[in-house]
């Protein structure tokens, strides 16, 4: 026959020792711990900023029209409430501008992409870590992959 012949059965490894790719049982348990702190930490981050902003946009929604309406009824009153009318009209087109200007939903958008990250790194992870040992890619590639896309060290994700 053309192909190899299997080799014989190795005795089975005990927990500490890392196998040929390096997983060995510290190895899973520092990557659970990751996969814990991105799901506890930095996902419930990011979509709490996200809320965060989203309440902000939509009160900035309401607020401008009634300040627009604040000042048409004070320059059709005249008199007095123009002075109302004028400091309501400066400070319509102050949150007009904060709200496109300052383009608060591509902000919302940035951190709800950034926790639909977190998830999908967090997703990758826990399925790298249900597969067998022997199957999973080298342990030192996962973690520099893992570092490389949270923009963290190594050391920092150790810690």
């Amino acid at each position: 026959m053309w192909w190899s012949k299997r080799a014989v059965a190795t005795p089975s490894k005990t927990e500490e020792e890392p196998t040929d790719n390096g997983w060995s049982a510290e190895m899973e348990r520092e990557m659970a711990d990751v996969v814990g702190v991105v799901r506890e930490r930095d996902t419930v981050e990011y979509m709490m900023l996200s809320k965060l902003v989203l309440n902000c946009k939509r009160e900035m929604v309401v607020v401008g029209p009634i300040l627009m309406a604040a000042v048409t009824v004070g320059s059709a009153l005249g008199g007095s409430t123009t002075v109302g009318g004028i400091m309501a009209g400066a400070l319509a087109c102050v949150v007009n501008s904060f709200s496109h200007g300052g383009q608060v939903s591509m902000v919302f958008k940035m951190y709800k992409n950034n926790a639909r990250f977190y998830q999908l790194l967090d997703k990758s992870l826990s399925s790298s870590l249900d597969k067998r040992p022997v199957e999973r890619e080298h342990a030192e590639l996962v973690v520099m992959r893992l570092a490389l896309q949270s923009g963290r060290s190594i050391s920092s994700l150790r810690n």
